[in-house]
């Protein structure tokens, strides 16, 4: 009896044994990611924006952008096409119309970010959801990929907005950035800055539940920026870690011209009063990429 207790011991080990050395080699051998941070935005007709846009999220390290175009009629293809023959965009044309009131925006998107989650998984670490008026950084470093190191144990990190208005700005001036003018904001705790983003790991994820939330595979989480795990589109407003600037109504010509005509098409009565509402207070907390993102711009 002891000797095939010390047989049925010894099986135990071997298989143990061969299970850690499986499961390392397995880790070993997984080809690396291909781009630790990448973004995936669908836009339209924003062409004087993009350049802005993508030189800003290069510089603090995301390495390749998703592009989803929504039946542009602009320029955007003479924008993007010196970062499609660098490798650094992908553009995906997404052709798909919206309802008159615009009640299927969610779902054209949604449909998007499902994609791109097919396309990115196993192959990029981390996919910032966001749209191309968002300006996501990290505030005590400079690079995303280093503050995302302390939360690898997690399937999404859910960004809080803070709403800028249009500053009084009629229009944003020749040789200088978006983010440089437009410096009026809602209060930090505005009801609307609640509002979150995610960043996420692809292969943690099952879908898409609508533009500010996921889904993910059992026994994975998103988190906030304090790594407290909670659910849905909504968090208390975190802003000192990381956070988005959020462009909404960008200049006064952009928002009379171009907004207001959108959000009224999908009978957003409430547009012009939440302009009014996001141009309280000063914030310029992403001045520290203005010298370096203006150098770039001059090129």
């Amino acid at each position: 009896m002891i000797i095939f207790h010390f047989i049925g011991k010894f099986r135990l080990f071997l298989l143990t044994l061969f299970l850690f050395f499986f499961s390392h080699f397995s880790i070993l051998a997984k080809e690396p990611y291909k781009y630790d941070v990448a973004i995936c935005a669908i836009f339209q007709n924003e062409a004087p924006y993009l350049r802005e846009w993508i030189e800003f999220h290069k510089l603090v390290g995301v390495k390749h952008f998703y592009l989803y175009n929504n039946l542009s009629n602009d320029e955007y293809q003479k924008v993007l096409n010196p970062y499609i023959r660098s490798g650094e965009v992908d553009l995906i044309e997404w052709g798909y119309n919206t309802n008159p009131d615009g009640a299927n925006w969610s779902t054209i998107q949604k449909m998007a970010y499902d994609h791109a989650l097919n396309l990115t998984r196993n192959k990029v670490k981390w996919v910032a959801f966001i749209d191309t008026d968002e300006f996501l950084f990290p505030v005590q470093v400079d690079n995303l990929a280093n503050f995302l190191q302390d939360y690898e144990n997690f399937a999404a990190v859910c960004v809080n907005w803070q709403m800028y208005g249009t500053s009084g700005v009629k229009k944003i001036s020749k040789g200088h950035l978006l983010i440089e003018d437009l410096i009026y904001k809602a209060p930090f705790d505005y009801y609307e800055n609640m509002h979150v983003k995610s960043i996420v790991r692809p292969e943690f994820v099952e879908t898409n539940v609508n533009p500010h939330s996921f889904a993910f595979q059992p026994g994975f989480y998103q988190v906030n920026a304090n790594k407290e795990i909670f659910s849905g589109s909504y968090s208390a407003v975190i802003i000192d870690k990381i956070r988005i600037n959020h462009y909404w109504t960008r200049d006064e010509h952009f928002f009379n011209h171009i907004k207001l005509a959108r959000r009224q098409k999908w009978q957003d009565a409430g547009c012009i009063t939440r302009a009014s509402n996001i141009n309280k207070e000063v914030d310029k907390a992403i001045f520290k990429y203005v010298p370096a993102l203006k150098k770039i711009l001059k090129k």
